[in-house]
């Protein structure tokens, strides 16, 4: 993947930051938009984080940082022990019209903005329902920037947050079939990990997507 500048001609060095979706919830059971309120880990979604321990516990994080999303704390929290910081760049694409309703209600609302499945539609008119995939995208790189400013050359940032932002990285790096897509291509499912490689001069480049929950 390429390089994606931060507009400063400098290095200081790689850093990783690995992003990670947090973990499968009730709301996610109920097909219910969730946006910034409190939803817990469902059962099925406890037993996934079991599995996906194995893959963080070969991993050597100097610093971790969650979105302050109820679920994405608790999911940090329970995979990982600690969290270092919470940082709110990292929290949901909010859509505050639409929190408590089922996909298939918000769908029928607000048919041009958001697809039968919960996600907002690539040919969406960005208002005051939604962030822009533009204000989203900008949000996500000074999020990576600032994450890996957090520790020395060559150490590993562990990053908790959603699916939206997850989608975000991997549109910017060229995954999608168009700019701003939110299609199959770049949704991630639960748990899932964006390994980034981020100097916080130079920019940042995707280098893996990883599945923890299938693979060492």
């Amino acid at each position: 993947m390429g390089w994606h500048s931060f507009g400063v001609e400098a290095e200081t060095g790689e850093r990783t930051v690995l992003v990670a979706r947090h973990g499968r919830t009730s709301g996610n059971d109920d097909g219910i938009h969730q946006n910034w309120g409190s939803s817990h880990l469902s059962p099925a979604g406890l037993d996934q984080l079991e599995l996906a321990k194995r893959w963080w516990n070969q991993r050597s994080v100097t610093h971790s940082i969650s979105s302050p999303v109820p679920r994405a704390i608790e999911t940090a929290n329970r995979l990982w022990g600690r969290i270092d910081e919470l940082d709110a760049a990292w929290g949901e694409r909010a859509v505050p019209a639409v929190e408590g309703m089922t996909h298939e209600e918000a769908h029928r609302l607000h048919p041009t903005l958001l697809q039968p499945d919960g996600w907002v539609s690539p040919e969406a008119p960005m208002n005051a329902f939604v962030e822009s995939s533009a204000a989203l995208e900008s949000r996500v790189q000074a999020a990576l920037q600032r994450a890996a400013s957090a520790v020395p050359e060559a150490h590993v940032v562990a990053v908790m947050t959603h699916g939206a932002l997850l989608a975000a990285i991997l549109t910017m790096s060229a995954e999608s079939d168009s700019h701003g897509s939110l299609e199959a291509s770049v949704r991630c499912s639960n748990l899932a990990v964006l390994e980034v490689a981020v100097d916080p001069a130079k920019g940042w480049s995707l280098r893996q997507r990883h599945s923890p929950m299938t693979s060492s």
